[in-house]
């Protein structure tokens, strides 16, 4: 199960629940930028928000066991196990301590997103 600490919670939050802004990038919106014969177009964002102007978090990926036996499917790659979530996911989180797993319909949850991913990490905003 996901682990976030209090400290984690409170970069994403402020004192009235909203979520917080970047850092980073001081919540600029993203910038588009042509070239000189407009033929494509590059975006440029914030290496930690990814543009979205939110705060953002790094958590450790999370596997679970893959359906294939370690077969060598596509999603895991002969080694049996899967990500529990890809970048695009949205995940709940509940802030009881502990937390729940808030299928009888806890109150006290967060919605978070994956944004970006690394090796080893995943980095989440609150949605």
């Amino acid at each position: 199960m996901m682990q976030i600490t209090q400290n984690q919670i409170k970069a994403l939050i402020d004192e009235q629940g909203n979520a917080r802004k970047c850092l980073k990038c001081q919540n600029r919106q993203v910038v588009a930028q042509f070239n000189m014969n407009r033929s494509f177009k590059r975006m440029i964002t914030c290496p930690d928000c990814q543009g979205t102007g939110k705060a953002t978090i790094s958590i450790p990926k999370e596997w679970v066991v893959c359906n294939c036996g370690g077969k060598g499917c596509t999603e895991c790659y002969g080694k049996g196990k899967r990500l529990k979530y890809e970048v695009g996911e949205e995940i709940y989180y509940c802030l009881n301590n502990p937390p729940c797993d808030c299928l009888g319909g806890c109150n006290n949850k967060i919605r978070l997103k994956i944004i970006s991913e690394t090796e080893d990490k995943w980095r989440v905003c609150l949605i």
